[in-house]
């Protein structure tokens, strides 16, 4: 694999992979929740756990 360090998430490009590293624990962030998710799609999501909680 080749690649270099990226200090700043500006830096990231869509359509690329990459590999992300630190000292953290591991946080699992549901993908829905993403700014990059849009709002309608979490709205819906956000309905879904309302009713799944009843």
């Amino acid at each position: 694999m080749d690649g270099h360090l990226l200090d700043d998430s500006k830096n990231l490009q869509d359509n690329y992979f990459y590999v992300a590293a630190g000292l953290e624990s591991f946080k699992s962030i549901p993908y829905w929740k993403s700014s990059w998710v849009p709002s309608e799609v979490q709205q819906h999501r956000l309905k879904l756990l309302k009713k799944s909680m009843r």
